[in-house]
């Protein structure tokens, strides 16, 4: 059996640093993201622990492209009409 995927490895680095580059320059776009994948990385006391990914990141990621808010909606787990609200309302305090 396979181990499961962090919700942090359904999107790609640049992936996270083109969403965070949406309200950061993007020399600190690039170390959030780091950042972000340090806290990822398996603690060996918890080894079959996943990552689980916050809905204000999942949403600022859905906003980088079609196939990635698709993704973010899978993970987010809310229904179609509470995730555009919510999409929503991250392109409004992005000023997007």
């Amino acid at each position: 059996m396979s181990e499961p995927l962090s919700e942090f490895e359904v999107f790609t680095a640049e992936e996270y640093v083109r969403a965070f580059e949406l309200f950061l320059p993007r020399d600190q776009a690039i170390a959030e993201a780091e950042r972000l994948a340090e806290g990822a990385k398996p603690q060996p006391e918890f080894p079959h622990a996943t990552m689980q990914l916050s809905p204000d990141i999942l949403y600022l990621l859905s906003l980088v492209s079609e196939d990635c808010a698709v993704r973010a909606y899978k993970l987010a787990k809310v229904s179609a009409e509470d995730f555009t609200n919510y999409q929503s309302e991250m392109r409004n305090r992005l000023g997007l």
